[in-house]
């Protein structure tokens, strides 16, 4: 997960008096389930890595894996994993499950449920029971591009809809004519179809101003006394 992805900090931070007054949990564990509460304000659920979060509370990352551990294993947070083809962890979502988060927030059932940790395997070992996972694979956008949901989504969500479609044709054309492939369609758009497709729109603005100004100068009218000035000795 790319840090420039994190949930934007919402306003507010939440913690239910079934948190705030319950003795088995550590101060720290109290005020992580705040944070995640206010970077879910949004989407209803927090995709933060845990170094991120480690950031917030002034701790190391370690001590945010155990936090989440003992959220979870008191039913306050659902987390959700997805991992693609090979096995990585891709996104990791993480639904506050208290009230009023209940009412507003769409979590997934407990037999879909997904906990996702860091690559760090040390830190995953501390949170592994009953987990189950997710293969997410990639989808068909075009006869020769190929992406993940979550990726198609962010293309659509930061530039919109009508561009992320121009790109994944671009690249599908490109892709047929030279006969390469890539590793990843989507790190390819990001790469350099995005840079083609606003030059390309450039080009097109330009060559339309100058069709623009050719028009607006042919038919532009002259009065005779403009002309007669041409043939006064």
């Amino acid at each position: 997960m790319m840090e420039n992805e994190e949930n934007n900090i919402g306003y507010y931070a939440v913690i239910p008096a079934t948190i705030l007054y319950n003795d088995k949990l550590k101060a720290n564990t109290k005020l992580l389930y705040a944070v995640i509460t206010s970077l879910a304000n949004k989407e209803g659920f927090c995709y933060a890595s845990n170094q991120y979060l480690a950031q917030k509370l002034g701790v190391d990352q370690r001590t945010i894996t155990r936090l989440l551990a003992e959220l979870r294993n008191n039913n306050f947070i659902i987390i959700e994993i997805i991992k693609n083809d090979n096995g990585e962890i891709i996104k990791r979502k993480i639904y506050p499950q208290d009230t009023p988060y209940g009412q507003n927030c769409r979590y997934p059932s407990s037999q879909n449920c997904l906990y996702p940790m860091d690559k760090n395997v040390e830190e995953n070992n501390i949170i592994t029971n009953n987990i189950n996972t997710l293969t997410q694979r990639k989808k068909k956008f075009a006869e020769k591009v190929f992406l993940y949901d979550y990726e198609y989504e962010d293309l659509v969500k930061v530039y919109g809809k009508e561009k992320a479609h121009q790109c994944i044709y671009e690249l599908d054309i490109y892709k047929k004519a030279k006969g390469v492939d890539y590793y990843s369609d989507y790190d390819a758009i990001k790469r350099w179809v995005l840079k083609r497709i606003d030059e390309q729109s450039k080009k097109s603005k330009d060559i339309e101003s100058k069709k623009s100004f050719a028009n607006n100068y042919e038919q532009r009218e002259y009065s005779d006394d403009y002309w007669n000035q041409f043939y006064i000795n």
